[in-house]
């Protein structure tokens, strides 16, 4: 299982949000030396995320491309809404792109899917229970992850799935959780939310996710992503 560390990018720092609340804002600092960081620490892929997108629909695409030029590979994600910045996050390096509230509109992703390719587009399924939630995991969509993922699978390379009462809360994993999505989607599943421990890297990547992304436990220095990528070989 790969580890993939966090960039969440807001105001041009690199953040964590408690709960996806842009109230509950932790960590201060350049995405760009957090980028590098991680590499030289063993990282080969890195998920970013413009926050400020995802909130308010802006984002700085130069600070989005300096800090994608720092991965071998990167995927990139927050604010998609339409073709053109979809094209524009592959123009300036993200390897795949990450959809998340306009997933769900039909002909959406069919459109990214048929102009991109499929191995480009990951699917961005933040879920409170078996709901998936939208706009910055404010709204609930009416749909279950279960359909979700049967709508999805033939458009998209992989789900991320994102437990977000979870996130950023250093709570635990929840590798039940996981498992039951892992077990839908037949497809790579790269599992956000909650990861505190070494342990929780350990009950992941027993669900046969595909990766696993780490945020907060390694801000924190809960343990290095070293002992991460460890513990989820």
């Amino acid at each position: 299982m790969k580890v993939l560390p966090a960039i969440d990018i807001r105001g041009g720092r690199c953040v964590q949000l408690v709960g996806g609340d842009p109230g509950r804002e932790r960590y201060s600092g350049d995405p760009v030396e957090a980028a590098r960081r991680w590499v030289s620490e063993g990282a080969d892929t890195l998920h970013v995320v413009n926050l400020d997108g995802a909130l308010d629909g802006g984002g700085d695409l130069e600070l989005l491309e300096r800090v994608v030029e720092q991965a071998e590979v990167a995927q990139v994600g927050g604010g998609v809404r339409d073709l053109s910045f979809a094209r524009r996050l592959v123009e300036i390096g993200a390897d795949r792109v990450m959809v998340g509230t306009r997933a769900l509109e039909p002909g959406f992703m069919e459109e990214l899917s048929d102009e991109l390719g499929r191995r480009r587009l990951v699917a961005a399924l933040d879920c409170r229970g078996d709901e998936v939630v939208v706009e910055g995991w404010t709204e609930g969509s009416g749909v279950n992850f279960y359909e979700a993922v049967e709508r999805l699978r033939p458009l998209v390379w992989g789900f991320l799935y994102t437990d977000v009462e979870r996130e950023g809360r250093m709570v635990g994993a929840s590798a039940e959780g996981v498992e039951r999505f892992v077990e839908v989607a037949d497809a790579p599943v790269i599992a956000s939310g909650g990861v505190s421990s070494l342990k929780d890297v350990e009950a992941l990547s027993g669900t046969r996710a595909w990766g696993v992304v780490i945020g907060s436990a390694l801000y924190e220095n809960a343990f290095t992503l070293r002992e991460a990528m460890e513990a989820a070989s």
